[in-house]
C-alpha cells in the first residue's frame, strides 16, 4: 500500500490537470498514488491522464457529482495512510509531501499539517503570497474564526482523521473544505510548515469567480457550521461573518470587471465593519479599504494596478517562490 494517496478531483479540467500532476510526480517523496475522480468532465481530461502512462495513477470515471462527492468518491479509493488533497489546477512545490509527512511522524499527537500557500495565474506565474497562518496544535477556535488554511489543496491528514469526522457535505455548494476541516480541527491537533508549498490557481471561469454565489454559499456554510458548534463557541460567529464579508470585499475588486462590483464591495465592505469594527485595524483590511477608494475613485482596474506595484515593492524583501523551482 502507498504510503500517501493524492486524491484529486477534476471536472473539465484538460488544459491543467498534466501540470497538476507533474508537481505530484516530481514529489522528493516518492511513496504515494495518485487518485484523479474524473467527474463527469465533457472535455479530454480522462484522455490527458491516461496520456501519461504512470502506475501510479489510478482514474476513476463517474457521472457528474459536483465537488465534494468527487473528493469523497476518492476518499473511498484511496488505499494511504495519508490523504492529501488537490484540485485540479493548483500546484505543489516538489518537497510538499516530505516535509508534510516528517511533520505528522514527528507530531504524532496532530492529525492534520497545512503549509503556506501563493496565488498564480494561468500561466504558473506568481501574483502574491496571501496564506501565511502558523496557527498549531489545538485550532478549532481560529478556524472558526477565519479559514487560515487558506485552499482545498493544502491538507494532508492520516486516514484516520478522515474516518473519524465523516466525509465532504455534498450539501453545500462553497466552503465545503473551511466546514471539512472545522470538523477536523474539533477533534484532531494540526502543524504548520512555515514554507510556501501550494500554488492556488486563480483563472476566470473558475468556481471562486462566481462571486455573488460565493457569497450566498460561505453565508450558508457558517450556518451550517456554527449550528454544530458548542454554545461557549456561539460568540466566535460575529467575526467569522465578518471574515467572509472581507473575502468576498476582495473578491468583488479582484474578480470580475462587473461595473456594480465598487458598490457590491462597499456592502460587503459596510457589513464587515458592522460585525466587528475593531478589524479595520488589521492592516490587511486597511489596505482592502483602501483599494476600495481606489476602485471607487478611478476604476478597478486602476485598484488591481496600484495593488501589483504595492506587491511588487513589498515582494523585494520576500524570497522568490517558483512552481517549478
Amino acid at each position: 500500500m502507498p504510503r500517501v494517496s493524492v486524491i484529486i478531483p477534476a471536472y473539465n479540467a484538460a488544459a491543467t490537470i498534466a501540470r497538476t500532476i507533474e508537481s505530484v510526480r516530481r514529489q522528493t517523496f516518492h511513496d504515494f498514488e495518485i487518485v484523479v475522480v474524473d467527474d463527469g468532465s465533457t472535455d479530454d481530461t480522462a484522455a490527458r491522464v491516461r496520456a501519461i502512462g504512470d502506475p501510479r495513477i489510478k482514474l476513476r470515471s463517474y457521472a457528474n457529482g459536483g465537488l465534494s462527492t468527487a473528493r469523497n468518491r476518492g476518499i473511498a479509493e484511496a488505499g494511504g495512510e495519508y490523504l492529501a488533497f488537490l484540485d485540479a489546477d493548483d500546484l505543489w512545490a516538489r518537497g510538499k509531501l516530505e516535509s508534510h509527512v516528517v511533520a505528522l511522524t514527528r507530531r504524532m499527537e496532530a492529525g492534520a499539517v497545512y503549509s503556506w500557500s501563493c496565488t498564480i495565474d494561468e500561466e504558473d506565474r506568481v501574483l502574491g503570497r496571501h496564506q501565511t497562518a502558523s496557527c498549531e496544535g489545538d485550532v478549532y477556535a481560529e478556524l472558526l474564526r477565519g479559514f487560515f488554511v487558506g485552499n482545498a489543496s493544502n491538507t494532508i491528514l492520516r486516514r484516520e482523521v478522515v474516518d473519524s469526522v465523516g466525509p465532504y457535505d455534498a450539501a453545500l455548494e462553497r466552503g465545503e473544505d473551511w466546514e471539512f476541516l472545522v470538523r477536523v480541527a474539533s477533534r484532531w491537533r494540526f502543524v504548520v510548515v512555515p514554507q510556501y508549498q501550494v500554488f492556488y490557481r486563480l483563472r476566470a471561469g473558475s468556481i471562486s469567480w462566481d462571486v455573488d454565489r460565493m457569497r450566498d454559499g460561505l453565508l450558508i456554510t457558517c450556518e451550517k457550521m456554527f449550528g454544530d458548534v458548542p454554545a461557549t463557541m456561539q460568540s466566535l460567529k460575529p467575526e467569522s461573518l465578518a471574515h467572509i464579508h472581507l473575502y468576498i470585499a476582495r473578491s468583488y475588486l479582484t474578480r470580475t470587471a462587473d461595473p456594480g462590483a465598487v458598490a457590491r464591495a462597499a456592502a460587503s465592505l459596510s457589513a464587515a465593519f458592522a460585525l466587528r469594527p475593531g478589524m479595520f485595524l488589521n492592516a490587511t483590511a486597511f489596505r482592502l479599504c483602501c483599494r476600495w477608494l481606489v476602485a471607487r475613485a478611478v476604476s478597478v482596474r486602476a485598484a488591481e494596478r496600484a495593488s501589483r506595484l504595492f506587491h511588487a515593492a513589498w515582494s523585494r524583501s520576500v524570497p522568490e517562490v517558483d512552481p517549478w523551482g
